[in-house]
C-alpha cells in the first residue's frame, strides 16, 4: 500500500490535508459555481484534476521542505488535453493556470505540457516524469475522472470563447482559495458561510418606504418633485422590459441614485437575477451612493459591499466595526454578496 498523499502541509492544529479530500472540495465547489453559467461537467474536472502533479514524489517532497520549484499543474492539464480533446481545452487552460496565470491556447503553447518533452533549465520540473504513476496513484484514492465532459454549447467567436475560458477559469480559482482557507484558517473561512438568501421583493418594499419618507422631508419645490416622480415611473416601466442595454440620462437632483435603484430591485425580483453590480465612473460618488443605498434598505453588512481602492475595511478597535469590516473585505475578495458598487478599473 502506497504512503498517503497530501495536498497542504499542517495547519495551526498539525494536520495535514490528504490530496484526495482537497480534489474533492476543489471540484464540488467549481462545479457548483459553474453550474450557474452551464459548466458544471467541466468545472468538476477541473477540480478533480487541478492537483493531479501533488501526486508525485517530487511535490511531496516540497509538502517537507525537501524540494522546491515543482510543477504540479501540467500534468492535470496534460491529462484533460488528451482524454477530452476540445471538449477539454478549457479545462487544461484552467488547470495550467491555477498558479500561474492564463496561459497562451496555441499548439506550440499546449505541447509544452507534454510531460514526455524535455523542459528549459529555467522552468519548474515536473513532480513526477511518469504519467502513469500519477493516475494510479489517484485511482488508489479512489478517485477517477469522468470518462467524458459534456459542457455548455460551443461559444461563437473570439470573445465568447475567451469568456468561457475565463469564467472557467475564475470558478477553478476561487474554490482552491477557498478549500485552501478551509484547511489552514477554517475560521476565518466559517465566517464566509453566513449569508442568506435574499429577497428582492422585500428589499424592494424598504427602499418604497424609504422614498416615501425622503418626499415627505423634502423641501424640493412643486416643479422638481414632478421631475423626480417622472423619473421614478420611467424606471419602474422599464424594470419590465427583458434584459439588455438600458441607459438613464437625467439632470442633477432628479433622483437617478434611488430611481436606479427601484430598476434594479424590480428587474431583479421580475427576471431571478443573482446580484446586482453597481459600477460607478468616480470614487468621489461611491462611499455617498454606498450610504444612501444602506440607510434605504436598512442592510446587513453582508448585503452589500463595496470593492475600490478607498473602501475602508479597517475598522477601529472598540467602535464596533472592526467585525463588520473584515467581514465585508472577506466578500469581496470573491464578490460573495448579493449587492456590489464598485468602479469600472475593479
Amino acid at each position: 500500500m502506497s504512503l498517503p498523499f497530501y495536498a497542504h502541509s499542517a495547519n495551526s492544529k498539525n494536520e495535514w490535508e490528504p490530496l484526495a479530500r482537497h480534489l474533492c472540495l476543489v471540484a464540488r465547489l467549481a462545479a457548483d459555481f459553474a453550474a450557474e453559467f452551464g459548466e458544471r461537467e467541466r468545472a468538476y474536472a477541473a477540480g478533480l484534476l487541478h492537483d493531479l502533479g501533488k501526486y508525485g514524489d517530487k511535490f511531496q517532497a516540497v509538502l517537507r521542505g525537501k524540494e522546491k520549484g515543482v510543477d504540479h499543474w501540467s500534468a492535470g492539464a496534460w491529462f484533460a488535453l488528451t482524454r477530452y480533446k476540445q471538449a477539454g481545452l478549457a479545462v487544461a487552460l484552467a488547470i495550467q493556470g491555477h498558479h500561474i496565470g492564463l496561459q497562451q491556447a496555441n499548439k506550440a503553447a499546449l505541447a509544452k505540457l507534454d510531460p514526455t518533452q524535455p523542459r528549459p533549465p529555467e522552468a519548474p520540473q515536473l513532480s513526477e516524469a511518469d504519467f502513469c504513476l500519477l493516475l494510479r496513484r489517484l485511482a488508489e484514492d479512489s478517485l477517477a475522472p469522468p470518462e467524458r465532459i459534456q459542457g455548455a454549447p460551443a461559444p461563437q467567436g473570439y470573445i465568447a470563447e475567451m469568456l468561457e475560458v475565463r469564467m472557467l477559469f475564475s470558478a477553478l480559482v476561487d474554490a482552491d482559495f477557498l478549500a485552501t482557507e478551509a484547511h489552514f484558517d477554517p475560521e476565518r473561512s466559517v465566517l464566509r458561510e453566513t449569508n442568506e438568501p435574499v429577497n428582492p421583493a422585500a428589499l424592494r418594499l424598504r427602499l418604497e418606504e424609504y422614498l416615501a419618507k425622503v418626499r415627505a422631508a423634502s423641501p424640493a419645490t412643486e416643479e422638481v418633485r414632478a421631475v423626480r416622480e417622472d423619473l421614478l415611473s420611467a424606471c419602474v416601466a422599464a424594470s419590465e422590459r427583458p434584459p439588455g442595454l438600458y441607459t438613464l440620462t437625467a439632470p442633477t437632483g432628479s433622483g437617478k441614485t434611488l430611481a436606479l435603484l427601484e430598476f434594479a430591485l424590480r428587474h431583479w425580483e421580475r427576471y431571478g437575477r443573482r446580484r446586482l453590480v453597481l459600477v460607478l465612473p468616480f470614487l468621489s460618488i461611491i462611499e455617498q451612493t454606498a450610504a444612501v443605498y444602506r440607510e434605504a434598505l436598512k442592510t446587513c453588512p453582508q448585503l452589500l459591499i463595496e470593492d475600490h481602492s478607498l473602501a475602508g475595511f479597517e475598522g477601529q478597535e472598540g467602535d464596533g466595526q472592526k467585525e463588520i469590516s473584515h467581514q465585508r473585505a472577506l466578500l469581496a475578495e470573491n464578490w460573495d454578496a448579493p449587492l456590489i458598487i464598485t468602479t469600472s478599473v475593479q
